[in-house]
């Protein structure tokens, strides 16, 4: 997959609480390499700002609210509420807006940590 999507999910409702699934993702090939959580801070000061050259992302909002653009030739913004979650795959750019002082984001990568990967020029996408 070479664009960016929103992933749908599903919940079961159990006695002990709720799952939430995130099933039947057409991605190629995404092999968990790393992942962290993304909080804000006091001001909400937009985070991300890069692209990556190797690295695909899963996005799961775990907490709040979030827009999170992105940008490759077309630019497409993402409202994530909680538990909802969003593909991102490399080369394009990505800003997340939180919404919320309590927001955090889980994010999960088929790539190891590389700075020199990193693009932090949105003309240097191609």
């Amino acid at each position: 997959m070479n664009k960016a999507i929103k992933i749908n999910k599903r919940i079961k409702t159990t006695n002990k609480g709720k799952i939430y699934f995130f099933n039947n993702l057409k991605l190629k090939k995404f092999n968990l390499k790393r992942f962290f959580i993304i909080t804000p801070n006091n001001k909400l000061i937009k985070r991300g700002s890069h692209a990556h050259k190797f690295c695909d992302q899963i996005m799961v909002l775990t907490e709040g609210l979030a827009k999170i653009s992105v940008f490759n030739k077309k630019h497409k913004k993402f409202i994530l509420k909680k538990n909802q979650s969003i593909y991102i795959p490399k080369k394009h750019w990505v800003e997340i807006n939180f919404k919320k002082k309590t927001s955090s984001l889980l994010v999960l990568c088929n790539y190891k940590y590389d700075f020199k990967e990193y693009i932090f020029n949105k003309n240097n996408l191609s």
